[in-house]
């Protein structure tokens, strides 16, 4: 079954190999990092469905909407890597499970902290 799955610091390294391995498994995955130019070189190399977000995690706002643009196209997020280099103690993604991701948490099925 394939599931909305969405990877921050997508760009390079760990993050790119998780996103990776959810498109190899047929999940279609929302790409986030700072790098549009990254992002994109990912997405074209990768056989599922992406979704290109650039995105600073650290910006509440930036992220509340990276989320919206993904559940106006997809539907809720229901795998989480939260891989982001940026990620500070008070970031909006450093939260607990329950508030990591606003309202879309009752949807989440796995949180990932690479």
């Amino acid at each position: 079954m394939s599931r909305v799955a969405l990877v921050t610091g997508a760009g390079k390294g760990i993050g790119a190999a998780c996103a990776r391995a959810l498109s190899d498994a047929g999940h279609r995955v929302a790409l986030l990092a700072r790098s549009r130019d990254d992002l994109t070189a990912l997405a074209r190399g990768l056989p599922g469905e992406t979704l290109v977000v650039p995105t600073d995690v650290t910006d509440e706002t930036a992220l509340d909407a990276a989320f919206a643009q993904v559940e106006d196209a997809w539907g809720p997020v229901e795998i989480l890597v939260v891989n982001a280099g940026a990620v500070r103690a008070e970031s909006p993604l450093s939260r607990d499970a329950n508030t990591a991701v606003g309202k879309s948490t009752s949807t989440v099925r796995a949180i990932v902290a690479a």
